[in-house]
């Protein structure tokens, strides 16, 4: 049964401290959820295998220079432990459409941060209605491709923990410059410049996520699949 508009505004506090804090979801949102977090920590730890290996090319077709490849190797270590670790940040659903920036085409979802004189220094990660309407992982996800899809829940999901500053550390991480750097064009671009130091680009955090798992996947036989269907 659906829970009634006054339970699905009520905040759910787990019993387990490690446990993922939500407000505002309703039960299919919440497993939806849910499962897309199981994906979110896959995604960190073949990021992190990846980062393990001699593999690093890839890692620099993302990030650039490899001198940040420690601070950013903490980065995806709190996102493959989250929720541990991460308190007062919870996930939101709310009816965000109501809000400017679920209002835009193709908004996902957002990171709300507390403002200095607010009492309530909860962290939010907002969901819009677009966010539930997103495949939960494409495990063949081509980034490259010249017009294919390039988001799924659990890699909108890792961008917004990367901006939170629990999981970012010192890094700051933001959305680059004119805060607008989201594609793959930009992010490899200014690693190849490092004009703007994609450490501090969630989108970058994300896009080498999908490429890692990409390259752990059997994907031959769907190269084209991301066109296909965007």
């Amino acid at each position: 049964m659906s829970p009634s508009p006054v339970e699905k505004r009520k905040d759910v506090t787990p019993a387990d401290p490690n446990a993922p804090a939500y407000t505002a979801c309703d039960a299919q949102e919440q497993l939806d959820l849910e499962f897309a977090l199981l994906q979110v920590n896959v995604v960190a730890e073949l990021a992190l295998m990846k980062m393990n290996t001699t593999d690093l090319p890839l890692f620099s077709e993302f990030f650039g220079d490899v001198k940040q490849l420690e601070e950013i190797r903490l980065v995806f270590e709190r996102v493959a432990a989250y929720p541990k670790g991460a308190t007062d940040l919870v996930l939101r659903c709310d009816g965000l459409d109501a809000h400017m920036p679920c209002q835009q085409p193709g908004s996902t979802a957002m990171l709300v941060q507390p403002t200095a004189n607010q009492s309530n220094k909860t962290t939010y990660v907002d969901l819009c209605s677009g966010f539930f309407g997103l495949p939960t992982n494409d495990n063949c996800m081509d980034v490259t491709a010249p017009g294919g899809r390039r988001y799924d829940r659990a890699g909108v999901l890792l961008r917004q923990l990367v901006h939170a500053p629990v999981i970012s550390g010192w890094l700051n991480i933001g959305d680059g410059p004119n805060g607008s750097c989201y594609s793959y064009e930009c992010v490899a671009g200014l690693a190849k410049t490092m004009a703007f130091p994609p450490s501090q680009i969630a989108a970058a955090y994300e896009l080498f996520g999908y490429a890692t798992r990409r390259s752990f996947t059997f994907c031959q036989n769907v190269a084209t699949e991301a066109v296909e269907t965007s």
